[in-house]
Parts: C-alpha cells; sequence; structure tokens
C-alpha cells in the first residue's frame, strides 16, 4: 500500500513538472522515477545468518551477523538463546547495492559471541516478523576450541614439512618429494611469491618446484592456507644424509592485529576486515620470516648386487613394454630392418641406456637411437623409444633376435625383466650365381658385331697424269669436277650415315649404358673419398669408399650398386684371390660405412696415411 502511495506521489509530481516547466525538468523527473520505482521494486525477502569465523578459541570474542535482504526500517531480530553462548547486540550496517540496473537495500544486525565453553554450537533456525510476515532464517554452526598454550598473536603457526613414500632410496633413483608449506590467513597477508629453496646438500640432484594445488586447515584454532608443492630428488651419493628446505617471505601483519588500543565497538565492526585489506599496506608492520623445514633423513645405498644382470639398463622405477615392431618382416640377406621398442613408465629416463640385443653370427646390430616423450613436467613418467637397424646375415633366420629390458623396482626390492616374444620374420637369399653371366664388355662386342653389318668401304680412285695438257675450258664446266664433287659428297654422306646409325644402337644398348655411367659413378665417388680424406671428413670417406667399391664390382654383377651387400661383394671378389689382409680391409670398409651411418652414436674413424694406402692397393687389386 506504501509503494502504492509513492508511486501515485511521483506521478503527481512529474504532471506538474511537465505543465509548470515547459519539460525542461521532464528528463531529470523521469529519470528519478525510473530509479525510485526499480528502487521500491518489489523482490523476495531474504534472512541469514553466520558466525564469523566459525571457529573460535576458548575466550576470545567472536561475531554474528543475521543478514535481511528486501525490505527498508530497522528491525532488529532477536536471537535464541544457545546453551554456552551469550550474545549482545552491537549494532546495524546498511548495504545499497545494484545488480544489472536492480537496487536493492541490506541489513546486517551484528551481535558479539562469547564463549563459555569449548564444543560445537548450532544457531538453530528461527523466524523473524516483518510487516506481518513471517520469515525464516537459516541456522548456523560455531566450533569453540581450547587455546593452545602459551600461544599469542605473534606465536603464528608457520610450517614447512618434507614427505617422500620411502626413506630407504637408491643412488640414481629419481625419488617424488612431497613439500607441505601452511601459513595462517587470520591477519596477516603475505606476499605471493614462495622463495623456497633446498639447504646445500652435495649428495642429491634437485629438479624444479611445482606448486600442485591448495588447501586450509585449522591449527590451534587459526584458519591456515597450505601450499602442496611436487619436486624430484636423485640421490647420487651413498649414506645416511639429512634433507631440508628453507623459504624466506614478507608478511604484513594487518590494522586490526597492529592496533592494540582498539575500541570495543570497532573490534567487531563488519565492515572492519574490508577496510583492514585495503589500508594494511600503510598502517599495518611488515616483517620478513624464515621457515626452516624439520631435517627428513635419509638413507641412501648402492643397488643391490644379488641378482643383478650383467647387462643391467641402469633403470629404477615402475616399466611396462608398449610396443615392439620390426619394418619390413620380409627381406633378402643384407638389407638392413629397422627394429623398435617402446618403454612406458615412471622412474629415471634420463639414466636408462638401450636394452640389450642377444649376441648372434645371424644379425649385423648398432647402436641405436632413442628419443623421449615425456607425460609430465618433471620427466618422470613418459615414454622412451629406441630405433635399432639390424642386417641379417643369414636365410635361415626366422624370427627377430630376442631382446632384454630389465629394471630395478624400488617398491619390490628386487630386478624385473621385460622379453618381448620374437616377431616371425621371413629372410630370402639373393642371386649371387656370377658363373653364368658373361663380361659386360664381351657381351657388348659380341652384341655390336651381329647387330650392326659390315658397310664396305669405297676404293680411293687413282689417277695417273702422264702429261699436262693446257685447256681454256673452265674448271666448273669440266665433266671430270662435277664427277668428284659427287664422289665426295656421296662418301661424307655414307659415313654420316653409319655414325648415326652406329650411335643410336650404342644408345640402345643398356649394358653399355650401364658401363659408361658406372664408369662416370666410380670416378666421381673416388674424387670424393680422396677430398674426404684431405679433410678427414671420415663420414663422407667411409661412405664414398664403399660406393665405389660397389660400382666396380657391379660391373659384372646382375645386381645394382645400391643392392649390392657386403656378402654379394665377398662372392664376387672371392674368385680373384684377395690376399687376406685385403679381404680384412673390405671388410672394415664397410663395417665402418654401416657402423657411422645406423649408428645413434657419435663414432670416431680416424683416417690415417696407412688407411688410404690400404684402400688404393685394394682398388688397384680390385680392378685388376
Amino acid at each position: 500500500m506504501k509503494n502504492q502511495i509513492t508511486l501515485l506521489f511521483l506521478l503527481i509530481i512529474l504532471k506538474i513538472g511537465n505543465t509548470m516547466f515547459k519539460n525542461i525538468y521532464t528528463p531529470c523527473i523521469a529519470i528519478l522515477f525510473l530509479v525510485t520505482s526499480n528502487l521500491l521494486a518489489a523482490e523476495p525477502i531474504t534472512v541469514s545468518s553466520a558466525f564469523q569465523p566459525p571457529i573460535l578459541l576458548l575466550g576470545k570474542p567472536g561475531l554474528l551477523n543475521i543478514t535481511i535482504q528486501g525490505i527498508q526500517g530497522n528491525i532488529v531480530p532477536s536471537v535464541p538463546n544457545v546453551e554456552g553462548l551469550t550474545f549482545t547486540y552491537l549494532g546495524t550496517q546498511n548495504f545499497i547495492r545494484s545488480e544489472n540496473g536492480k537496487i536493492s537495500i541490506s541489513h546486517v544486525f551484528s551481535f558479539t559471541v562469547h564463549p563459555q565453553k569449548i564444543g560445537d554450537f548450532i544457531l538453530p533456525a528461527f523466524d523473524i516478523e516483518i510487516d506481518g510476515k513471517k520469515y525464516p532464517v537459516s541456522s548456523s554452526k560455531l566450533t569453540v576450541t581450547e587455546k593452545a598454550p602459551n600461544h599469542s598473536e605473534d606465536d603464528l603457526p608457520f610450517s614447512l614439512d618434507l614427505n617422500v613414500k620411502n626413506k630407504q632410496i637408491y643412488i640414481g633413483q629419481m625419488v617424488p618429494l612431497d613439500i607441505t608449506f601452511s601459513i595462517p590467513t587470520r591477519n596477516v597477508l603475505m606476499h605471493p611469491h614462495l622463495n623456497l629453496e633446498q639447504v646445500p646438500n652435495d649428495y642429491f640432484k634437485f629438479s624444479a618446484l611445482q606448486v600442485e594445488k591448495e588447501t586450509q586447515s585449522i591449527v590451534n584454532g587459526v584458519l591456515n592456507k597450505n601450499f602442496h608443492i611436487l619436486t624430484y630428488i636423485t640421490p647420487i651419493k651413498v649414506g645416511d644424509k639429512d634433507l631440508q628446505y628453507k623459504i624466506e617471505f614478507v608478511i604484513e601483519r594487518s590494522r586490526s592485529a597492529s592496533r592494540k588500543n582498539r575500541l570495543p565497538s570497532s573490534l567487531f565492526d563488519p565492515f572492519d576486515s574490508q577496510l583492514d585489506s585495503l589500508m594494511s599496506s600503510l598502517m599495518g608492520s611488515a616483517e620478513k620470516v624464515e621457515v626452516l623445514s624439520p631435517p627428513l633423513n635419509l638413507s641412501i645405498s648402492p643397488l643391490p648386487q644379488n641378482n643383478k644382470p650383467d647387462d643391467f639398463t641402469g633403470a629404477i622405477g615402475q616399466f611396462t613394454l608398449e610396443n615392439f615392431s620390426i619394418i619390413p618382416t620380409e627381406a633378402p640377406v643384407g638389407d638392413p630392418l629397422s627394429l623398435k621398442i617402446e618403454i612406458k613408465g615412471s622412474g629415471n629416463f634420463d639414466r636408462i641406456s638401450p636394452p640389450t640385443l642377444t649376441h648372434n653370427a645371424d644379425w649385423k646390430t648398432y647402436p641405436p637411437k632413442s628419443s623421449f616423450k615425456p607425460t609430465d613436467q618433471f620427466g618422470f613418467s613418459g615414454i622412451k623409444t629406441f630405433e635399432y637397424v639390424i642386417i641379417p646375415q643369414s636365410d635361415l633366420i626366422t624370427q627377430s633376435p630376442d631382446i632384454i629390458f630389465n629394471y630395478f623396482d624400488p617398491d619390490l626390492y628386487q630386478y624385473m625383466e621385460i622379453t618381448p616374444d620374437p616377431i616371425p620374420l621371413k629372410i630370402t637369399s639373393s642371386p649371387t650365381s656370377s658363373s653364368n653371366f658373361q663380361s659386360p664388355n664381351t657381351t657388348l662386342q659380341s652384341q655390336i658385331n651381329t647387330t650392326i653389318p659390315h658397310q664396305a668401304g669405297l676404293l680411293p680412285i687413282k689417277l695417273e697424269i702422264t702429261h699436262s695438257v693446257k685447256s681454256l675450258t673452265p674448271l666448273l664446266a669440266k665433266k671430270s669436277f662435277i664427277l668428284y664433287a659427287l664422289l665426295i659428297a656421296l662418301f661424307i654422306s655414307i659415313l654420316f650415315i653409319l655414325y648415326k646409325k652406329i650411335k643410336s644402337k650404342r644408345s640402345k644398348n643398356k649394358l653399355y649404358l650401364k658401363e659408361i655411367n658406372t664408369q662416370r659413378a666410380i670416378q666421381n665417388n673416388l674424387q670424393k673419398a680422396k677430398k674426404a680424406y684431405a679433410q678427414q671428413d671420415s663420414i663422407a670417406f667411409y661412405e664414398a669408399a664403399t660406393a665405389a667399391i660397389s660400382e666396380i664390382v657391379s660391373l659384372e654383377h646382375p645386381k645394382t650398386s645400391q643392392a649390392l651387400t657386403l656378402h654379394d661383394i665377398e662372392e664376387h671378389l672371392s674368385q680373384m684371390q684377395l690376399s687376406e689382409e685385403h679381404v680384412t680391409f673390405l671388410k672394415h670398409l664397410f663395417h665402418a660405412a654401416d657402423m657411422l651411418k645406423f649408428s645413434g652414436t657419435v663414432v670416431n674413424h680416424k683416417l690415417t696415411p696407412e688407411i688410404f694406402q690400404k684402400y688404393e692397393s685394394l682398388l688397384q687389386n680390385i680392378e685388376k
């Protein structure tokens, strides 16, 4: 009813203003009307109660706030009696707030709370009457705890704690370390940067720090903020050692903590905490604090020797086989295959050496290439991949070589072994019977002789002049000159036609082209080998040296130089009766070239004058 009368009164004012002031103040009055109508618009009335703080120390006063929203006036509610608590009315604070163009008024009625004993206390739900209507007030809970001995406002419960799963650890083990830093939130404002560092220690290798989460807890009745920090340590020395961390930071005690002579009424002002947050930097006191964690004693041991594999990879943690594959699974003898193994898990991936391939004369293997894909920022968890190049040496091979990955499990205190099931393979022999093939030079000559017919040449014209005769007839008019010219032109034409036919047939002869191209490739590779030797470039030298030998052998072999294997070359050159020294050096050349090409590690092969002399001597014997 009151709202309706107010709106009617505003309409009358709007009409009078429109008539008397000729629309000059109409916009202002309209705005006033809209704001006022929005202010008086009906909104739901809500009533709530809350203890501040929700946890009190015995003997410390607290605050009970009852908030009424959506009405005007100053109606002080009656608080029900709660055994063990006494309430005293302090006063009322009014709030005006605007949200999405709507203005609302709230009233906060504050009561001091004095606890008489420890325990949990419940303020029951109750009703208050507003304009003849009853509105329910929500219940709230207060916890009263016993005050800790010798506890004061200046004795704040800062703490820094370290925790590991097992205190018995091993050299090279990557150990997760949980760090918890706690600081009170009441009356303290802390600068946000955590200057946390380990106390100098040469027994461990330390990883970076990462704040995982933040939680809250209650210590001696004080609400604390807890920072949970994760890092990893790796022991590098044997012995019993204490591990400690320290943190330095600056706190600012807020105005409510630094002002000792406060009026009782302002002490429980519900808006005082907001003002403290704003003015603490001007009126609070700054203090530098250093917190040292209690020493964490760790026993560092070497890995046990009992049942330790001879080819131990150095892996410490928990691991599984993620993938094991070979590409291709069908190949001739001497062709390289790619073997891949992936290890997944958590542990010291940076210290893992490659899994061992079983030594077998049927396989030629090289050190693998390795890569690591972490699944966390510390590199503690992830997948490590090893890629080997393996070359079959026999067509009797039916499956992949055995591979073993072993690791030490610190939780089980024992060595574990992973052996993947072998992969079936089909290795075929390559055709190497060179006795059925004729020399390319002989074949080429025979083909040329059979495909190009013999062309009879013209006999020279013999002129016998017995005496000279002078004639007045011009030379161009003489029949003899014209005949001579025609014969010469015919002879040149026949030679040109013969040349074109021979060139055309030779260009279509594959053996001839192979010989030409192979000779060029041999010369190019010999020049590259000499240049690489002069520059001491071992990779380029061995690549060019073996390529030149392959090209020479391919002249009398059905395979191309790229398809030739060391087995093919050895079998072909065995007919030349090379010396044992030359055969040994030949194997050295190809083995070194494969090592530099396929190995995942840097292999150093120094080029000496003796190596180059042996290479030249080998070439001379092969080219004979």
